[in-house]
């Protein structure tokens, strides 16, 4: 994640020792509404087989945020815990939404969709396992996981034990207290956790009454439905439809309608020659204006500008092409 620059925004306080680890936070009280931003890279780790670890909120896409990179030697693990990112990793375009893993081998070239980094919660970490006594495992054990992780499913649902795992080792990193043992102890058990989730073919199945209610907010293509409507169509209270929303997709319903729709969106601009005012259209927007400015803010691009690039190959939208 080296390349993932400081969001552009005001940050209400900002440590930074050099060339080790950086620290930009907001207090806990405004922790919901200011970027945050921490890593520790370049040896501050103090560990040669977890080269970089670090955990991010930004509030805003930003453009060139995320440029086509590689780690050389090392996997890389995020966790997305808020919102939703459009990633490649060599050919293959990845929509990540919170409470999903993603797993990048060693030496592949990945980056996001346009270069833009959208609004979003993460947590990343990068481990060499290549390395002789690598987090204290044995040879044969090294060798299973590096196996495994090679011929695993590059995402899946993440479970709060990754989470769990990676904010335990950043927090111990953060306060100074990170000690090798510590470091190690999470380390392989995020890898294990995320191995056996990797590994798992089967995507667990949504409520049927929240994917009931998915499928009505679709075809509700005017918004006319009311949120209170659509929990009476599906038997439940509004206040639990909320909550079992949020369960399943981490997402309000609203949030998860928009988040739809955009997904809907850049489908359509990839896909089809529709013009940019049937798509808004399409998908309930009340102008291709207003259309064209939700869209930006999403991805950091324009829709026309959008368009260009998916259809140009993977990986890029220059920043010439964004105003």
């Amino acid at each position: 994640m080296s390349p993932f620059p400081p969001p552009a925004l005001a940050w209400r306080a900002c440590v930074d020792d050099g060339s080790r680890g950086s620290v930009h936070r907001s207090s806990v009280e405004d922790f919901e509404h200011l970027p945050y931003r921490a890593e520790f890279k370049d040896g501050a780790t103090d560990l040669p087989e977890l080269p970089e670890i670090g955990r991010a909120l930004q509030s805003e896409a930003i453009s060139g945020g995320l440029p086509e990179h590689t780690h050389g030697g090392a996997f890389e693990f995020v966790v997305v815990t808020r919102g939703r990112l459009s990633w490649w990793v060599e050919q293959e375009v990845l929509d990540l939404s919170a409470g999903q893993l993603l797993c990048t081998r060693p030496d592949e070239r990945h980056g996001a969709v346009g270069s833009a980094l959208e609004p979003s919660e993460i947590i990343w970490v990068q481990v060499r396992l290549d390395r002789p006594g690598a987090f204290g495992l044995s040879d044969e054990d090294r060798r299973s996981l590096i196996a495994g992780l090679n011929h695993a499913l590059r995402t899946a649902p993440a479970l709060p034990i990754h989470a769990h795992h990676l904010n335990s080792i950043m927090d111990a990193y953060e306060r100074g207290i990170a000690r090798p043992a510590f470091v190690r102890a999470h380390a392989i058990c995020f890898l294990e956790a995320s191995l056996d989730a990797l590994t798992r073919r089967e995507a667990e199945v949504p409520d049927p009454r929240i994917a009931h209610a998915m499928r009505i907010m679709r075809a509700d293509r005017e918004a006319r439905l009311t949120l209170p409507e659509v929990a009476s169509r599906v038997g439940l209270s509004e206040s639990w439809l909320h909550v079992l929303f949020q369960r399943s997709t981490g997402l309000s319903p609203a949030a998860w309608l928009r988040e739809t729709r955009m997904d809907e969106a850049k489908a359509l601009l990839q896909h089809t020659n529709r013009p940019i005012t049937q798509i808004a259209h399409d998908l309930g927007f009340s102008s291709s204006q207003y259309f064209a400015s939700a869209f930006r803010r999403r991805t950091g691009h324009a829709p026309n500008a959008y368009r260009r690039s998916m259809r140009s190959g993977v990986g890029g939208v220059s920043e010439k092409k964004t105003g």
